[in-house]
């Protein structure tokens, strides 16, 4: 059994030194691939087949170089709590593929541009499960969970299209199922199961989301992701072959299911597609004044861009199903809830719900409602039927079987003319027709059946060229592609500067880019990009390494010895010193290495028992590790090896010098000045130990 501890402090002023402290990485010995911290704490183990994750934090993120369980394997994640989560991101050219076990007690997240893939014998089991294609920022993560700002899901730029895909077995808790790709297909023999809990906060939520973006927010209970799905209306949100299909089981006790997706893909233009089971169920819970009430077991389907369709075959059973739809509504399946609704996705859109014969759709209340709505084939509501169409409503004989039902267009009330037959103007005493356009073929806002009016404008007022009685289309720009700022469609004017000032080259009028740096690669103050002046000096006169300048580089005039060397074939001398004057070790005299990093005296135990508080610190201001927030061990050292004043256990700076002034070999520099306090303190010509 080999275990490796690995632990990331989140304290901003350490962050310098967590950079010089390298993090420890598991080995590739079972499950999984190579694992490394990137906030949080936790330990890493494997044994043999099996890969077991002990997360000591709260929240944990953990990038791997391939995430793929084998069958036969096994990835143990054990957890604080049930709302504890672990982020696993996969930094790999393939897609994540789990046909083995993946078991944790809280929330698990598993994040990988490139596809994630449960196989048919692969499966995951959890309080919570969310696998994605896009990507979420580190520090979003770590701040957003538990808080009331939306967790940002979004696609990696240039990653292609990627999609997740179950075939095996997810089973989860209250915290329920989230899948996020360009495609989110549960196959044929894939099943996704989740169970709610008692009350109205404990719903358990399965979310099938294609989209390019995804905004969702934490359950407060629960941690369960929340979210409307996919970003309609963000164009970089459409997937151009965004599907979101339900082929085999989906089964939520005491909870809800979102299916949602942006684009179409399929000869049909699929944009959601089920042909599998969706089972949904509610949970009785009492109210008090009101008695008890039912919550939960809805399933909410959003579907699809201009010219897409919605298939729901298979079979469907909830309390309640909603389905938001930009064109046709396709039932060649079995649909049992006590409530059907059908909504136009966005103003100006049309509801067509065509029932496939030997199909049934069942509900207690079915509500129709868009601009324009059609209606064939056959639904049966068995209380009571409204359809609602803003320009027309057609519901042809037959179509629609209701006790009580209403078609309304425009405040009137009509009824379809047979099973085939067409629709005929009726025009009553308003001017108006069944359809609510008047004999010119305007409703009564103005517009026309293609939604212009008589200006040639639309209701969001752009004309059929698409542009607004300003000039400008819908994205801001004038027919010469410039919008009214003055810049252009690639967002630079006609000076060729961008809005923050930078050219196409990425300089500013004043000839520096967007790091403060010049064509020839120096600042407004004369130093490069790696610090140095034209001199060799960097801002605090110390010289390049290798100049041999007193003070500076990897070879300060302090650490020549005084005497003759003569070294041998491996390159030390008498003394054991290389040309730099560092031993076999790589430290030199003072104790120092050519990084200038210190021998690091022992921290050893605290003097005293520690009482750590909620921010991590103790009594005496360290945390575990023995180091207070500013960044200094108990020991008086920090994680270079040099006291608060900048000298070494040995009583030396990084220099060479001691607090005489002195260096190594007794020697004073060649420029030194004196504080006029005792004991004498020194500076160094350009240097400030």
């Amino acid at each position: 059994m080999s275990t490796i501890s690995v632990m990331k402090t989140q304290a901003s002023r350490l962050k310098p030194l967590a950079a010089l402290i390298p993090l420890l990485i598991a080995g590739h010995a079972g499950a999984v691939g190579v694992g490394q911290v990137a906030a949080g704490t936790g330990t890493i183990g494997t044994s043999g087949t099996t890969t077991t994750i002990n997360q000591e934090s709260n929240r944990l993120i953990v990038n791997w170089n391939n995430f793929d369980i084998a069958n036969g394997e096994r990835v143990q994640i054990n957890q604080p709590t049930a709302q504890s989560v672990i982020l696993n991101r996969v930094n790999s050219a393939s897609r994540t593929q789990i046909d083995g076990a993946l078991n944790a007690n809280g929330r698990v997240f598993v994040v990988n541009p490139n596809g994630v893939v449960v196989g048919k014998t692969g499966s995951v089991n959890a309080n919570g499960v969310v696998l994605s294609t896009l990507d979420v920022r580190d520090n979003d993560f770590m701040r957003t969970l538990g808080g009331a700002a939306p967790l940002a899901f979004r696609k990696v730029s240039g990653a292609a299209d990627a999609a997740v895909v179950n075939d095996g077995t997810i089973t989860a808790g209250s915290a329920g199922v989230s899948l996020f790709g360009s495609q989110v297909i549960n196959g044929a023999t894939g099943k996704i199961i989740a169970r709610g809990g008692s009350g109205t906060a404990d719903l358990a939520r399965v979310n099938l989301v294609a989209s390019n973006i995804v905004d969702a927010s934490e359950a407060r209970s629960t941690g369960g992701l929340i979210t409307d799905g996919a970003s309609r209306g963000i164009p970089s949100a459409t997937v151009v072959d965004g599907l979101v299909a339900n082929d085999g089981a989906i089964k939520v006790d005491a909870g809800e299911v979102l299916l949602s997706a942006t684009g179409g893909r399929g000869t049909r233009g699929e944009a959601i597609r089920n042909t599998g089971s969706i089972d949904a169920s509610g949970v009785d819970v009492e109210f008090p004044g009101f008695g008890v009430r039912q919550v939960g077991g809805n399933v909410f389907v959003n579907g699809g861009g201009d010219g897409t369709e919605t298939h729901l075959g298979g079979s469907i059973n909830a309390r309640n199903l909603s389905v938001n739809s930009s064109n046709d509504t396709l039932v060649d399946g079995t649909i049992n809830a006590d409530g059907i609704s059908i909504f136009a996705a966005g103003p100006g859109k049309d509801v067509t719900l065509r029932v496939a014969d030997n199909a049934r759709l069942d509900g207690d209340n079915i509500i129709l409602s868009g601009d324009k709505v059609v209606v064939t084939g056959r639904a049966v509501a068995r209380t009571q039927a409204q359809v609602t169409g803003h320009n027309s409503a057609e519901v042809r004989e037959g179509a629609l079987d209701a006790p009580n039902w209403l078609i309304s267009n425009g405040g009137k009330v009509t009824t379809g003319s047979g099973p085939n037959g067409p629709t005929v103007p009726v025009y009553g005493a308003d001017g108006y027709d069944q359809y609510g356009y008047d004999r010119n073929g305007f409703d009564r806002n103005g517009f026309d059946k293609d939604g212009f009016n008589a200006q040639g404008f639309d209701r969001d007022g752009f004309n059929h060229q698409g542009f607004n009685s300003q000039g400008y289309d819908r994205y801001g720009f004038n027919a010469q592609g410039i919008d009214r700022d003055g810049y252009g469609r690639d967002g630079f004017n006609a000076q060729g500067f961008d809005r923050g000032g930078y050219n196409r080259q990425g300089f500013n009028a004043q000839g520096y880019d967007r790091y403060g740096f010049n064509a020839q690669g120096f600042d407004k103050d004369g130093y490069g990009r790696d610090g140095y002046n034209a001199a060799g000096f960097d801002r605090n006169g110390v010289a390049r390494p290798g100049t041999g300048n007193p003070g500076g580089g990897e070879n300060p005039v302090a650490f020549v010895p005084p005497y003759s060397a003569v070294y041998g074939a491996d390159g030390y001398d008498q003394y054991g010193l290389d040309r730099g004057g560092y031993d076999r070790n790589g430290y030199n005299k003072a104790g120092v290495d050519r990084n200038g990093m210190s021998v690091l005296p022992p921290v050893g135990a605290k003097p005293y028992t520690a009482v750590y508080g909620a921010d991590g610190y103790d009594q005496g201001g360290y945390d575990r590790d023995g180091m207070n927030r500013d960044g200094y061990y108990w020991t008086g050292y920090n994680a270079q090896g040099y006291f608060v004043d900048g000298f070494n256990s040995k009583g030396y700076n990084k220099y060479g010098y001691n607090r005489f002034g002195r260096d190594v070999w007794g020697r004073l520099p060649t420029a030194v000045s004196y504080a006029p306090v005792a004991p004498q303190i020194w500076t160094v010509a350009g240097l400030n130990p």
